[in-house]
């Protein structure tokens, strides 16, 4: 038996989308995506994690995987985000380039051959 548990963040159409419902939305609204990392991903990539999970026979058992972009939904540098936000955090395990994503989704891609913009 194999289980897949999907662990998505912030469905969203495109991350055009989110760009546009921050730069639009009540600016308490930038601040509070902070709880989910800044994390999204695409409707498409997500209902092609949904398949690969199902499909996959790359494992056996249960496996979690994060099904998250490889960027944030803000044009902002990751490293300063996570300074400011989460000053308190020092055990930084990897460095950020850019506004990179907060999740690690190699897993992801190894087992499922799942990836954001994989088609």
């Amino acid at each position: 038996m194999r289980i897949a548990s999907l662990r998505f963040s912030w469905i969203i159409p495109s991350r055009a989308y989110a760009v546009e419902k921050l730069a639009v939305g009540p600016p308490k609204l930038s601040a509070d995506r902070s709880r989910d990392l800044w994390g999204w991903v695409s409707q498409d990539a997500a209902a092609r994690a949904c398949l690969l999970g199902l499909t996959t026979v790359a494992f056996s058992g249960h496996e979690a995987f994060f099904i998250v972009a490889p960027s944030t939904v803000v044009n902002v540098d990751s490293a300063a985000l996570q300074k400011e936000v989460y000053p308190e955090v020092e055990d930084i395990r990897r460095p950020w380039k850019g506004n990179a994503s907060f999740f690690d989704c190699s897993k992801a891609e190894r087992l499922l051959g799942w990836t954001e913009a994989s088609v």
